[in-house]
């Protein structure tokens, strides 16, 4: 395991600035956020601007991790949109492909409320599918996100939706902090959906829904010495990526490379405290 960063944290940073500031902290990886009106968005970028991207990366020695759209509901009732959604994946898959990647992750929350599972799972389901066919289609896969508040809001639900969809293309990207204001335990977490997971998000939070709040990795009360070793446990082998909320990013005086950093340095802590017998890369 390695560790990244998600310019979604950096939602106004231009990418050269972006890719400097994350190398210099210490980041093995990077996810970039295509979001649309992201630096990092294929909208926003032209061929040339693509090949610089990739080679600035190359120099820095940053891998390009997973792609991180937000922003877009997976779970669209409306079949216009599902199909523009849809053209958008292909652009967001070319743009991987460009960057050099050989089999893309596109990780997205899916939409949608809690409350309306019985009556939208299936019509969830079938979004999902399209979703992970043009996946598959551009030689990449879907790596769907639970989210507090949303129609997959719990690990029941998650592995619900990866058996009906059935589809290799399919895996998922976990992020505890969504089980933890269920006052799910890491472990029965880790050890139900872990195995599926093509990605890790890591953040903090806050409180209890319906007030709380996502901070940055290292603020809260989550042992991430113990949360290391357990993914390690688990089998998992990829990166650990800070992923910065919204809810901070978003507030005044927000400087995204000290909250960068600031989480590198939680990360790289527990990274050691972990012990040599995980496997882990400081």
């Amino acid at each position: 395991m390695k560790t990244a960063y998600g310019n979604y944290g950096m939602p106004h940073t231009p990418y050269p600035a972006m890719l400097r500031d994350v190398a210099a902290i210490g980041y093995d990886g990077l996810e970039l956020c295509v979001t649309p009106g992201y630096p990092t968005a294929p909208g926003r970028l032209d061929t040339a601007q693509r090949k610089d991207l990739r080679l600035r990366a190359l120099d820095l020695d940053l891998e390009f991790d997973t792609l991180m759209l937000s922003g877009v509901s997976v779970h669209e009732p409306d079949a216009a949109r599902h199909r523009a959604n849809l053209e958008l994946l292909r652009r967001i898959f070319a743009l991987g492909a460009e960057l050099g990647l050989d089999k893309p992750v596109l990780t997205s929350t899916l939409g949608g409320r809690t409350g309306d599972w019985e009556r939208e799972r299936t019509a969830l389901a079938d979004c999902v599918a399209d979703w992970t066919a043009v996946s598959a289609q551009c030689g990449g896969v879907f790596a769907a996100e639970a989210h507090v508040g949303g129609l997959v809001h719990a690990p029941e639900r998650m592995l619900w939706l990866l058996d009906a969809v059935n589809l290799p293309a399919l895996k998922l990207n976990f992020d505890y902090s969504h089980f933890e204001l269920l006052d799910i335990p890491l472990t029965n977490a880790i050890e139900q959906l872990v195995p599926h997971a093509a990605g890790v998000h890591v953040k903090d939070v806050r409180g209890r829904p319906p007030d709380f709040a996502f901070l940055l990795p290292g603020e809260g009360t989550l042992d991430y010495a113990d949360y290391v070793r357990q993914l390690n446990a688990a089998g998992y082998d990829g990166y650990i990526t800070v992923e910065i909320s919204g809810q901070v990013f978003g507030a005044p005086g927000y400087d995204p490379t000290a909250a960068a950093g600031f989480s590198f340095r939680t990360l790289s802590e527990a990274v050691s405290a972990a012990g040599p017998g995980c496997g882990l890369s400081p």
